[in-house]
């Protein structure tokens, strides 16, 4: 008779990824698994790299979580089955109780507009400008490295300042002289 069936329990050093983000999935069974492969493994929302054995604890099993990329509203989970793997006895296991489920956003913003706003005529002899960048998405961490000025002719500007939140910037770009046109 079975007095204890093979468990396993499965978890993540992080259930919220973003776009280029991994997590690390550890399986820990009650008992060292016999036949457990990766195929045992149910993944939603990504994939799972070949599983691997902790060299010191063969009851310690990971594996590197990649979720989908351009999703917008992740989704993804692992679990196991029951009747996948056996012990030693045996013995079948019972379905992962402790499973992972993972959320985030891996759809990466797009710039959806530029638009000068002040002077807002094509033509300027004005040595500032301001655009306001409108992105796909609210976006965080925006600073001055993260835009370029394409220049002709002998003009001259540098990018001074970055202000706003959400999905709507400005950015202003100042010291601008010389002849030739001046885009962001």
């Amino acid at each position: 008779t079975v007095t204890t069936n093979p468990t396993v329990a499965i978890t993540s050093n992080s259930n919220v990824l973003k776009a280029g983000e991994t997590a690390t999935i550890s399986f820990a069974f009650n008992e060292a698994p016999v036949g457990f492969t990766d195929t045992d493994i149910t993944v939603t929302g990504g994939t799972l790299s070949a599983i691997s054995v902790d060299a010191v604890d063969n009851k310690i099993y990971t594996a590197s979580f990649t979720p989908n990329s351009d999703t917008q509203n992740l989704s993804a989970s692992i679990s196991v089955a029951a009747n996948t793997f056996k012990n030693a006895a045996n013995e079948d296991n019972i379905a992962s109780t402790t499973n992972v489920s993972i959320s985030g956003d891996t759809l990466l913003p797009e710039v959806t507009s530029i638009v000068r706003q002040s002077p807002a005529t094509a033509t300027t002899n004005a040595t500032s400008v301001t655009y306001t960048v409108t992105f796909s998405e609210n976006v965080s961490g925006v600073g001055t490295s993260d835009f370029t000025l394409s220049k002709t002719g002998s003009t001259t500007g540098n990018i001074s300042s970055i202000s706003g939140s959400g999905n709507i910037y400005q950015v202003t770009v100042n010291g601008i002289g010389g002849d030739g046109t001046l885009r962001l």
